[in-house]
């Protein structure tokens, strides 16, 4: 009781949110099942005054309810329910993202999203497919206002593939359910208020809209499903808020049906058109686009998907068929596709396709009106003094100029994997002023109110530790278990799957490696017993069985093949191979090159010839003893096909190595000033009306009389001549500037819409509301850990809003559609600073930013420098704080106005390409000497605004490190998403609130934070890994 009663405080406090509701169900989640109503009693109420906010912490309330052991705690699981279908009755984006999000956990079930196997589903994952399966049926019947016998009928499905007597079976049971509903409504048995009748939400419509009628036995508010389950174990003197608190009328049944069926099978046929061309050559795949593309019919009610529901609807009339893009990735085909659309403000027929503040009353607008924001950081002034201090800034100066920090160097430094310097805690307080106020803000993915220090404790400690068996098993292949047999390592520090290199970069290594050795004169291999004369005379032919195989030359003898001789084959021993991985660049250290050959040994990209038969598997060995062949070839050119990703049109050239070197001088020898001329401060316009003024002014005051008169005007008018040709060469420098940009990122967004609205035929039929949008399809691929990531990256957003920093950070828009499909917004007019260095006539950033912009003087550049510097603070910071990895420049944007944008979240919150052997572990964000240099040097003011802007938000963020903690603790419990699979939460959530450094003071933040950019710039990780993306991926450094 007393439990209940403090919660029944907490929920009637006035800054009382969503975000403070949600965290509450994920700290009240052993408690009382009457604990959990009130806390969903207040959640209701809050889903219809606040939606937005809602919407955005939808993902958590799924996974509340999807982790939820339904046997065990079925009175919180059907209300977690209730919660999801009500929100479906909301709007079409809450009905259709519910509906995705079961989708991918039915996926999960069945062992069938990206990276799993039906061989090994953990439990917890197979145990959510009854209770999944059910609730997307009920969702169904819910839109689809089902009810009676034979209103919903069965079939079999990819999910249930049942035989027809299992068929007649499962629909017998439908139609009992919906039978005894209808059956206590006709008694008028006493109904509580979660069983209310349809009438109250749907009210029969009028003729006059065009909807159809209701019947007064239509299925359930909630479904029929639920309405059962409910019946059976929710008290029938439990209450619940009225659910017509918005404005439920006009709705239109028929409509709301077409729309949201129409909605999901468009979507499902873009997934499909990406898998298609993923089977296709990376070559043929932009060919092909179109004709794919026209075998999908456009329904009459799809919708742009992306966006939030108090976002007005964008209605898709017609897809550009010819404006497309396939990327260029050998494991799939993410596909840009372009449409025109018309925007829709309000659907008159129904509320349920109109934005969300337009449902509610005027007092229930203004309760939801965001108060003005409040600062909660420091001011610029007071950390620039602190800066001064003790010459900090100009410590970083001294790291540029000595030998850049080496691996060794790094693995020494413990603080830059979230712990802090004890010596650094202990530090004199230095001379800053108040933090302010620590007050909140309610805003679309509202921050926690509570703030209090110890549910931090509570958010980790609630979380369930893992079961002992799945802490070790790890699902880890062969070749780990090849090395643990050689004790060189131990397997739980071993890569896990998603830390692996993908199967395309294992098999670019092979084709370099077998491109050098090519180049090398062939060897025979020799017998392990180099005294036996039969050995030298007759290389054995192997018959032994190597990683469940027998090797190409056994099967090539069974099919009666001709095999090449040993003598001709271009063979290597583990020795020379680890040997040029470390030569090249593709290992930094022996293990990392022994776990490398393992791997490429495992995927069968090289394989043993020379092994004599035995029982024990074939281990890559630094050894001479055991003879190597690649079972790939080097690809005409010696090149592989780029993984980047960009939205930039065309294809981008690549410099070869002579090309890099080259340039690298052109950087050394180079300044910037010799390349741009002084026609930026010239303003053309204004010279013409001088001129003007002149002119007038000579022709008032040279006398008539003068001998020289003549030749006097003679000369001035040359001289106009000239001044005019100099102010339209000016112009012409300008305009070709302009296309220069243009080239760079492609066709800008503004002109490829007039070039489309000149073509169009549709946009005469509404000439004020058309538009275009464009997407990215992607199949093959889990996108439910970047939607996390880019969900955290907003609320990181509203953060420093709230504390009215200026940083900038761009979450863009994503979907999951299920577990191995999904869609993503384009980012309009960028490019990846990969293709930006493989622009002829780049020389560095600093150069970009001239060139483009014009000097540093001009509006144009100190706007863009602005931009830069905003989003590289903000960016640094997320990285630091979610531990973002895989920053290679494939992965990192510029867009035209100068912001730098961060994408591709497949590595956060402690998982790394390459695991232990990761080269980005120990570094805190990628900040290069090339983006300092951008900024004007580690001593310039730029930069001190981007660290000061690094304090600000870090500080900002320490004040809500609950709100984010309890979005990746919910997330963390029973997750599939790879970066929680196989850990411990518990781990995961500690590690994090680490990074926050919540025991030092505000005084002692300011040289932890400039500790943390020291280990950052310039790092030797980051300059490592760059090198091994270039060498395996063909990305630009």
């Amino acid at each position: 009781m007393a439990m209940l009663q403090t919660v029944q405080e907490a929920i009637h406090e006035p800054d009382f949110g969503v975000s403070d509701a949600i965290q509450a169900l994920h700290l009240h989640r052993k408690d009382s099942d009457e604990v959990y109503r009130v806390i969903v009693q207040k959640l209701l109420t809050l889903s219809a005054s606040h939606m937005p906010d809602f919407e955005f912490f939808l993902p958590q309330l799924f996974h509340l309810w999807a982790s939820t052991e339904y046997d065990a705690h079925i009175v919180k699981w059907t209300l977690l329910l209730r919660l999801l279908m009500t929100a479906a009755t909301y709007h079409v984006r809450l009905a259709t993202s519910i509906h995705w999000l079961m989708r991918a956990t039915i996926d999960d079930s069945c062992g069938w999203g990206f990276g799993q196997t039906e061989l090994s589903i953990p439990e917890y994952l197979k145990n959510r497919f009854a209770p999944s399966k059910l609730a997307l049926f009920n969702l169904h019947m819910l839109i689809n206002h089902q009810d009676g016998a034979h209103a919903f009928v069965f079939a079999p499905d990819t999910d249930l593939r049942t035989m027809p007597i299992q068929t007649d079976l499962i629909q017998t049971y439908f139609d009992r359910l919906l039978a005894l509903q209808q059956y206590d409504e006709g008694l008028n048995a006493v109904t509580p208020d979660f069983l209310a009748s349809p009438a109250r939400f749907f009210p029969a419509a009028t003729p006059s809209n065009g909807s159809s009628s209701l019947n007064t036995n239509s299925a359930l508010l909630l479904g029929p499903i639920y309405a059962g389950v409910a019946n059976c174990v929710l008290p029938c003197d439990w209450s619940f808020p009225a659910l017509n608190k918005m404005k439920i009328t006009p709705r239109h049944p028929s409509m709301e049906q077409s729309v949201f069926a129409t909605q999901l099978k468009f979507i499902d046929g873009l997934g499909d058109v990406a898998e298609a061309l993923r089977f296709l050559p990376p070559k043929n795949r932009k060919e092909a686009l179109p004709e794919e593309l026209a075998k999908l019919t456009l329904p009459d009610h799809a919708f742009y998907p992306l966006g939030t529901c108090d976002e007005p609807l964008q209605r898709l009339v017609s897809i550009c068929l010819y404006e497309g893009a396939v990327f260029t990735t050998k494991a799939r085909a993410p596909t840009m596709v372009w449409f025109e659309v018309e925007n829709l403000p309000v659907v008159p027929e129904t509320l349920w396709l109109t934005p969300a503040q337009s449902m509610l009353t005027d007092e229930e607008k203004e309760s939801a009106a965001l108060p003005p924001p409040v600062s909660s950081s420091l001011g610029h002034d007071e950390i620039g003094q602190v800066l001064r201090h003790d010459n900090i800034m100009s410590s970083l100066h001294r790291i540029e100029a000595v030998q850049p920090l080496s691996e060794e160097d790094e693995e020494d430094d413990e603080s830059v994997d979230g712990s802090v310097d004890m010596n650094m805690a202990h530090a004199p307080p230095l001379p800053i002023g108040n933090l302010g106020s620590s007050g909140r803000m309610r805003r679309s993915g509202s921050l926690c109110s509570s703030g209090n220090p110890l549910h931090l404790e509570q958010l980790i400690q609630v979380l369930d530790e893992p079961p002992k068996s799945s802490a070790t098993e790890k699902g880890r292949t062969k070749s780990d278990s090849f090395q643990r047999q050689r004790g060189s390592i131990r397997l739980e520090l071993m890569p896990t799957d998603a830390e692996k290199p993908t199967y395309e970069q294992l098999e670019t290594i092979a084709m370099k490696m077998m491109a050098f050795f090519l180049s090398k004169p062939p060897k025979a291999p020799t017998s392990k017993d180099s005294n036996s004369k039969a050995s030298d005379a007759t290389p054995p032919v192997s018959q032994t069985v190597v990683l469940g195989r027998i090797t190409v030359e056994a099967i090539a003898a069974r099919m009666g093949l001709h095999v090449q001789p040993y003598e001709d084959v271009y063979s290597f021993t583990g020795r020379e191979c680890i040997e040029w991985m470390q030569s090249s660049g593709i290992s930094h250290n022996e293990a990392h090159a022994l776990w490398l050959g393992s791997e490429l040994l495992t995927n069968e990209l090289i394989e043993p010839v020379n092994v004599q038969h035995h029982d024990e598997p074939v281990l890559f060995t630094n050894d001479a003893t055991t003879l190597f062949v690649c079972t790939v070839k080097p690809e005409e050119g010696g090149s592989s096909a780029s993984t980047i990703l960009h939205t930039k049109r065309g294809t981008t050239s690549r410099f070869t190595s002579v090309a890099n070197a080259n340039r690298s001088l052109e950087r050394e020898d180079t300044d910037v000033s010799e390349l741009v001329t002084g026609f930026d401060r010239l303003r053309p316009e204004k010279t013409l009306e001088l001129l003007q003024l002149v002119d007038s002014a000579i022709l008032r005051h040279v006398a008539p009389e003068a001998a020289d008169r003549d030749e006097t005007f003679a000369q001035w008018e040359e001289l106009q001549s000239q001044v005019e040709a100099m102010c339209e060469y000016i112009r012409e420098k300008r305009r070709n500037r302009q296309l220069a940009v243009k080239s760079m990122f492609g066709e800008d967004f503004d002109s490829k819409r007039k070039r489309l609205l000149a073509s169009s035929s549709f946009a005469c039929q509404f000439p004020d509301h058309w538009d275009c949008s464009a997407l990215i399809v992607k199949s093959n691929d889990d996108l439910r850990q970047e939607v996390l990531c880019l969900q955290l990256i907003r609320q990181f957003r509203d953060i420093f809003a709230s504390a009215e920093l200026d940083l900038w950070l761009l979450p863009y828009g994503i979907i999951a559609t299920s577990a191995s499909t999904g869609i993503i917004e384009v980012i309009r007019n960028a490019t990846s600073l990969s293709s930006l260095k493989g622009t002829p006539g780049y020389v560095s950033l600093n150069q970009h930013f001239v060139h483009t912009y014009g000097t540093a003087d001009t509006p144009a550049y100190k706007t863009a420098m602005n931009n830069f510097v905003k989003s590289m603070a903000a960016y640094s910071l997320v990285c630091y704080i979610l531990r973002i990895k895989d920053r290679h420049n494939g992965n990192i944007m510029l867009d035209s106005d100068g912001h730098l944008i961060h994408i591709d979240y497949g590595f956060i919150l402690g998982i790394q390409p390459g695991g232990r052997f990761s080269l980005e572990r120990r570094v805190p964000f990628k900040l290069t000497t090339e983006m300092v240099d951008a900024m004007g040097g580690s001593q310039s003011e730029y930069f001190r605004e981007y660290v000061t802007l690094l304090i600000q938000g870090f500080l900002a963020l320490r004040q809500n490190v609950d709100t984010i903690l309890m979005m990746i603790a919910i997330m963390a419990q029973d997750s599939s998403c790879p970066c929680f699979l196989h850990r411990n939460p518990r781990d995961i959530l500690f590690q994090t609130k680490q990074l926050f450094a919540l025991e030092l003071t505000p005084e002692q933040v300011i040289p932890h934070v400039m500790k943390l950019v020291r280990r950052s710039l310039n790092s030797f990780g980051y300059r490592r890994y760059d090198q091994f993306q270039h060498i395996t991926n063909n990305i630009v450094p």
